[in-house]
């Protein structure tokens, strides 16, 4: 719905780069087979993958806004923005581009972050969900709201509500100069 937009998503970079090949053929056929894929947060995501797919998306979305696009990028970043990214990291790579830059911040409410999180039921979850005190620990590391957001240009979006509405306040959003 926004003209020339193109979408960066931090899942499909990393998802790609942890897939292993499939050794076990030499025709060319390996390159299409699964030979499966490495876990997350572990040693070899956290060495090779998770830096590279933080860097490949602001390399993507600059090479994309040269060609007259722009870029949506698609991530977790709370640990990273309470960290300073958007100052020390984002701002300064794109410093030369005359971009705007807008940040879309989804959130749920805990329950349902915790519902999400179950019915993904997905591997790189397990650590968060194994007890109440690991549940606490993730919310106190990754919290639903970030504290430092109010000083970064956002808009917040509660992903429970009509996806409707949502889309209609985040094209106004995006499309306001």
């Amino acid at each position: 719905m926004l003209d020339n937009s193109f979408w960066i998503d931090k899942d499909t970079i990393e998802d790609t780069m942890l897939r292993r090949m499939d050794h076990t053929s030499d025709d060319i056929m390996r390159y299409s087979s699964n030979g499966g894929v490495l876990p997350r947060k572990r040693d070899h995501h956290l060495e090779h993958v998770e830096l590279q797919a933080y860097h490949l998306m602001l390399e993507e979305a600059k090479n994309n806004l040269a060609l007259g696009k722009h870029p949506i990028i698609d991530g977790n970043y709370v640990r990273e923005l309470q960290q300073g990214y958007f100052e020390k990291v984002l701002l300064p790579f794109f410093a030369k581009t005359g971009c705007k830059i807008k940040i879309l911040y989804f959130y749920a409410p805990e329950d349902v972050v915790k519902r999400r999180m179950i019915e993904r039921g997905a591997a790189r979850d397990d650590d968060k969900l194994r007890s109440e005190e690991s549940w606490i620990d993730f919310l106190r590391r990754e919290p639903i709201i970030i504290h430092n957001i109010e000083s970064l240009p956002h808009m917040k979006v509660d992903s429970t509500k009509p996806i409707d509405e949502n889309l209609k306040a985040i094209i106004a959003y995006l499309e306001k100069e």
